[in-house]
C-alpha cells in the first residue's frame, strides 16, 4: 500500500515536471 502511494506521488511529480518543462519549451506562455 505504501509503495502504491509513493508511485502515485511520483506520478504527480512527473506530471508537474512535465507541465513545467512544456511551459519552458513554449516560452513560459503559461506564466504570462
Amino acid at each position: 500500500m505504501k509503495k502504491r502511494m509513493k508511485n502515485m506521488t511520483d506520478k504527480k511529480v512527473l506530471v508537474k515536471e512535465f507541465i513545467e518543462n512544456r511551459a519552458n519549451l513554449s516560452g513560459n506562455k503559461i506564466y504570462d
